[in-house]
């Protein structure tokens, strides 16, 4: 037997019964429990107090006979309650307020009166003009940049490595040593008092050049010569440039960094090494200039001549600025 019959038809109408019954019920908890809340969210009820009626005024002082008669022939009075004569002492002991009598102010016409007058403002004086001259060139007026060796233009395409140029060596040029001659000469006349092997011919004496770095010329005197060779010469030549610029490039200049400057530098070296230098150019910048010439005069002991005589040159070469 299947849910279409009869009984089906009964059980589903109990059930959909049942269902309304239930929701029923559960709108009526639902609006009670609302009724209660709003019942205990409520203020309680207000409180009235009965308060005793405030005393009557006095009545006038009136002669002692007079008034023992009454006061006999009145009949007794009840006390009043406690709580009346707590209420009512309070309001016999509180003094009657007198409002204070009010003054009249005079109108007032002008309220211009009532503002002080401004403090006097002391005279000013503007100090006298100055006419400057006129300006007809500002770039007159920025000071010189420190930094001018330095500042180039950015080229727009990688310029071509090329390879590093040599150095150029040293002009070499010899002083007269009169003190010197003296030996040179005992020593050339003992030379030629000895006799001398059948192969070595005699060379005159002559003026010699130095292969120097720079394309420097040397000159040597007669009886000066001491047996050194032009290839020792361009040897000692060569050591010494390479040394002073080494020397040279070693000058910190401050505010001026990255750029390169080609100076000269005088050299003088005596017999046993001393050596002194100079700044013989100038780069343009009077810092810069200070600097390489302390440089230079700090120029420390060089190999001496191999020919045994003082020598000066000039010695060309690029420094970069640190």
């Amino acid at each position: 037997m299947t849910g279409r019959g009869p009984v089906g038809a009964v059980a589903r109408w109990g059930l959909t019964g049942a269902a309304v019954l239930a929701a029923h019920l559960a709108a009526g908890i639902w609006l009670i429990q609302t009724a209660q809340r709003s019942e205990a969210l409520q203020p309680p009820p207000p409180v009235f107090v009965d308060l005793a009626p405030s005393p009557e005024p006095l009545a006038p002082a009136a002669a002692p006979g007079a008034e023992a008669a009454p006061q006999t022939a009145s009949p007794p009075q009840s006390d009043p309650a406690p709580e009346e004569v707590a209420e009512s002492a309070p309001q016999q002991a509180a003094p009657d307020f007198i409002p204070p009598d009010m003054t009249e102010l005079p109108p007032v016409e002008d309220f211009a009166d009532l503002v002080p007058p401004p403090a006097p403002v002391p005279d000013f004086e503007a100090p006298p003009m100055t006419e400057l001259p006129p300006v007809t060139d500002f770039a007159e007026l920025l000071p010189d940049s420190a930094l001018v060796l330095s500042a180039s233009e950015r080229p727009v395409q990688r310029p071509v490595r090329r390879a590093p140029e040599p150095e150029p060596q040293p002009q070499v040029t010899r002083r007269e040593t009169p003190r010197q001659a003296q030996p040179q000469q005992q020593r050339q006349a003992e030379q030629q008092r000895q006799p001398q092997p059948a192969r070595a011919q005699p060379q005159p004496q002559r003026q010699q050049q130095a292969a120097g770095g720079g394309g420097g010329n040397s000159r040597q005197q007669s009886g000066g010569q001491t047996g050194a060779s032009r290839q020792q010469m361009a040897n000692w030549s060569s050591q010494v440039g390479s040394r002073i610029t080494r020397h040279m490039s070693r000058t910190r200049i401050g505010g001026a960094r990255g750029g390169r400057v080609q100076i000269q530098v005088s050299v003088t070296i005596s017999a046993n090494g001393a050596a002194s230098a100079r700044l013989a150019s100038s780069t343009g910048n009077a810092r810069a200039d200070s600097a390489l010439a302390r440089q230079a005069a700090r120029l420390p002991r060089m190999p001496a001549p191999p020919n045994g005589q003082s020598a000066s040159f000039t010695q060309p070469m690029v420094i970069t600025l640190r």
